[in-house]
């Protein structure tokens, strides 16, 4: 077991949730703060608006951002924790029905898992693969085939994340 020490004495931390990016948040009750905590243990801590509010409880929410209590301020309050994800290599870009591609991705959540998908346009959605990111939330070089009924033209390669609804994608030109 491992113990990370709040950097505030006395702040009576009170709810824990992970976020959408792998961190661990929680609330400082007599702190006033919400605090990040990332998987290599560094303590941010976020002062909130409303003076003595006594947050309590925090939740990730299904928009990536996560939700807590201002107990005395009788408020809802909302950190964005929304990484932005992306598809930072496809290659080729394009090629026929049956073509090879290999895809990274970043912007996800730590060890999370991700569907790797082809749109196109007429046939719908087809998944490729599901892959599981690393701590930094990434994956590289994911070999995927592009489905052989594929229709001509632009279409895209989309990447899904299952814990935190994220989503990139970037266009596949089917010759």
């Amino acid at each position: 077991m491992t113990n990370f020490p709040v950097p505030v004495h006395d702040s009576q931390p009170d709810g824990i949730a992970t976020g959408a990016d792998g961190s661990i948040w929680f609330t400082e009750y007599l702190g006033n703060k919400v605090a990040r905590i990332t998987p290599s243990g560094s303590i941010t801590e976020y002062t909130i608006p409303t003076a003595t509010s006594e947050p309590r409880g925090i939740a990730l929410g299904p928009d990536g951002n996560l939700w807590f209590v201002e107990y005395n301020g009788n408020k809802i309050g909302m950190v964005t924790d929304a990484p932005s994800p992306s598809i930072t290599k496809l290659s080729p870009s394009s090629g026929p029905p049956l073509t090879s591609v290999k895809v990274s991705s970043s912007g996800f959540g730590a060890e999370e898992v991700v569907t790797i998908s082809f749109v196109d346009s007429v046939n719908g959605t087809t998944q490729l693969a599901t892959v599981r990111t690393n701590l930094a939330g990434s994956f590289a070089r994911r070999r995927v085939t592009i489905p052989g009924d594929a229709t001509t033209g632009s279409q895209r390669i989309q990447v899904a994340g299952g814990a935190s609804f994220l989503t990139a994608s970037k266009t596949f030109t089917v010759t």
